[in-house]
């Protein structure tokens, strides 16, 4: 009776020692993945501080960073079961802030490659209106530059036409045709006098008895 009432005790404390070991086993399991899912979070909030989801996904981003310190405050506590759940929320708040600011930066960049676009279809159609606004005041200078021609060629017509309209309207020199008859005998003893006539023409006339008919054609300027 003594020796199985031994052996019964006994097995009854291998099985206390037993379950105790599995406990501390368990309570450390708990422990190490709390602690692991803590620093997985602390690892995705870090890399999303890195490539700006901070700033990109600020919201998202201080929402895992308040379930990281709410993790550590439980484990800190010795609550490591709900250490690990509010550690691993945390690590999905910080994933959800990566991908809304992958998504914010593909956005902003769509649009600057948008607005560089604009810009470049806006600068050619303004070089282009420059350069219609340059032909058309290079056309306009050429058609002035063509009407100051054909008003000089005009003046010059002008002037041509009115010289020969002085030359047709200005008087020819007439002529004037005098006759003196002196007597034959008169114009021995003394010679006539008379005023000089510029450019004197002398033509025979016919010659009476007695008498000289002398005929004077000058020109009157």
């Amino acid at each position: 009776m003594n020796t199985r009432f031994n052996l019964t005790r006994r097995f009854g404390f291998t099985v206390l020692l037993c379950a105790g070991m599995l406990s501390s086993s368990a309570m450390a399991g708990d422990q190490t993945n709390a602690a692991a899912a803590i620093a997985v979070a602390r690892g995705k909030i870090a890399a999303g501080d890195k490539v700006g989801a901070n700033s990109r996904a600020p919201e998202l981003q201080e929402q895992a960073r308040a379930a990281l310190i709410e993790a550590q405050q439980l484990l800190d506590n010795h609550h490591k079961k709900e250490a690990q759940a509010a550690a691993v929320h945390a690590g999905e708040l910080a994933d959800q802030a990566l991908v809304s600011s992958d998504n914010r930066r593909e956005q902003a960049e769509q649009i600057r490659r948008l607005d560089a676009q604009d810009a470049a279809i806006s600068a050619q159609q303004s070089a282009a209106s420059a350069n219609m606004r340059a032909n058309s005041a290079e056309a306009m200078g050429n058609a002035a530059n063509l009407r100051a021609d054909a008003a000089t060629q005009e003046a010059v017509s002008a002037n041509v036409r009115t010289d020969a309209l002085r030359a047709m309207q200005t008087p020819q020199p007439a002529s004037m045709t005098t006759t003196v008859e002196q007597d034959e005998t008169a114009m021995l003893a003394a010679p006539m006098r008379h005023r000089a006539l510029r450019k004197p023409v002398h033509k025979a006339a016919a010659i009476r008895p007695g008498k000289t008919v002398t005929v004077v054609t000058t020109s009157q300027h």
